[in-house]
């Protein structure tokens, strides 16, 4: 089961990657899934310690959020990597869960309706970060990763 795994983590890689080459989705779905991937291994990482030392854990629905919420590549890694929530069935039948609707959100900004709402939040996106940001390499750079890329 443990290669399954890491393939789903090169496919969603893979799919980010081209999907962003052809101007399907915008490069900051791939920052946000690297993102929380990482954070979302700091998290399990924080909580297998706190199981190892008795103190305060972190609770299961804080976990599959964050694999909601992109994280879940970093989630599979941290569970094959540190051992930590691969036994309990009922926690790993709610996170494959969590990767399905997450798959199935990608899913949907491939298609026409799923790519304007995509589209009318990165605007927003665009507007906060012109209006609130004052240094401007980091505004361009923002700037540059939720803007799309042209058709070739």
């Amino acid at each position: 089961m443990r290669i399954v795994n890491y393939i789903s983590i090169f496919l969603i890689a893979f799919i980010l990657s081209t999907s962003y080459l052809l101007s399907y989705t915008h490069l900051i779905i791939a920052i946000f899934y690297i993102l929380f991937g990482l954070l979302t291994y700091f998290i399990y990482t924080r909580d297998k310690h706190a199981a190892q030392n008795g103190s305060w854990r972190i609770s299961e629905n804080t976990l599959h959020t964050f694999s909601l919420l992109c994280g879940w590549p970093g989630a599979i890694i941290a569970q094959q990597t540190l051992r930590h929530k691969t036994k309990k069935i009922s926690f790993q039948i709610i996170f494959w869960f969590t990767v399905l609707f997450n798959s199935g959100v990608l899913a949907w900004l491939h298609t026409t309706e799923g790519s304007v709402s995509l589209h009318s939040c990165t605007e927003k996106a665009e507007e906060i970060i012109t209006n609130e940001m004052s240094i401007s390499k980091t505004r361009s750079a923002l700037l540059t990763a939720l803007s799309f890329r042209e058709n070739l």
